[in-house]
């Protein structure tokens, strides 16, 4: 089920989870949005990007965030969430159903934000700084591992080195691709007045 929420008065946000056909079909239907922008906002394999289509003044945005697999081991990858910036609308895309990528729209819905990009900042902000208290337990951890390894050599404790060095290259990957992303957006159209909303500004004035 598709969640609809305003944010002002002329900003709705749309959040979506694991589409179903159903959802997908009334994304469509309801919505406009096209069977190739919904193919790409759900692929897990997709690396941050913000794309600009001059057709439709769409805008996507596309980052990384952390996604457990077992807390308690810390062993985590990363998936892919997205922005889709359509009309009036912000639809957020989930794939694959990251929990805490819920709690961080929920919380931002309910803050009065004046202009698309302050909510869209907000929650980006937040969702890079998700990746700081997962990475200050993996550094406790490692530590904690290099001193048990410099002792003695247990197989359980590679096994564990072994993970953590996994989820610490997931980290390092999506960390550099979304940097790369966040270098280019001042160069987008999403710093031009208009979606600013300085435009705006100068005709009310």
């Amino acid at each position: 089920m598709l969640k609809s929420k305003n944010i002002t008065a002329d900003l709705t946000l749309i959040q979506t989870k694991r589409l179903s056909t159903e959802e997908t079909t009334q994304l469509k239907q309801q919505y406009g949005l096209t069977q190739e922008v919904i193919n790409y906002v759900i692929d897990r394999d997709e690396v941050p990007n913000y794309v600009y289509d001059e057709d439709s003044n769409d805008e996507l945005f596309i980052v990384q965030i952390p996604h457990v697999l077992h807390k308690g081991q810390l062993r985590y990858i990363t998936q892919p969430v997205g922005f889709l910036l359509h009309d009036s609308l912000i639809f957020t895309f989930n794939p694959s159903g990251e929990e805490n990528f819920e709690k961080i729209i929920h919380k931002h819905s309910e803050k009065a934000y004046q202009t698309r990009n302050e909510f869209i900042f907000a929650a980006l902000f937040e969702l890079m700084d998700s990746f700081m208290p997962i990475m200050h337990n993996l550094t406790k951890e490692r530590n904690r591992l290099d001193k048990v390894l410099n002792k003695e050599i247990k197989n359980k404790e590679l096994i564990k080195f072994s993970h953590l060095q996994q989820t610490l290259s997931y980290f390092s990957s999506a960390s550099a691709l979304n940097l790369t992303m966040f270098h280019k957006l001042p160069h987008t159209h999403f710093f031009t007045p208009s979606y600013t909303g300085e435009q705006s500004a100068k005709k009310t004035c």
